[in-house]
């Protein structure tokens, strides 16, 4: 291998590796988002319109509103918790 004048050292690892929490409030958000309508943009419309005619709008209407009161109680919940882990977490310290 060529020299280049710098020494190769080794790396320090953590004794204690910890995940980093790097997605903020806005981008659980969007992921969250982008998972309930990636999920059925593609063959819900059709059967909604189908089923409900031109009520169907207001079908998905009501169930993005559903959706975010979930999306806003585990928001409210995950701001209490300082650890990782999600709901595994909010059941080990309901349930002990």
């Amino acid at each position: 291998m060529p020299q280049t004048g710098r020494e190769s050292t080794p790396i320090e690892v953590a004794s204690a590796p910890a995940l980093v929490r790097a997605i903020g409030r806005w981008s659980l958000a969007a992921l969250t988002v982008n998972c309930i309508i990636g999920s059925g943009v593609f063959g819900l419309p059709s059967v909604l319109a189908g089923l409900l005619g031109r009520a169907s709008l207001l079908a998905v209407i009501l169930a993005a509103v559903a959706m975010g009161v979930v999306l806003a109680c585990f928001s409210e919940v995950a701001s209490r918790f300082s650890d990782t882990g999600g709901p595994y977490i909010y059941a080990q310290q309901a349930f002990g």
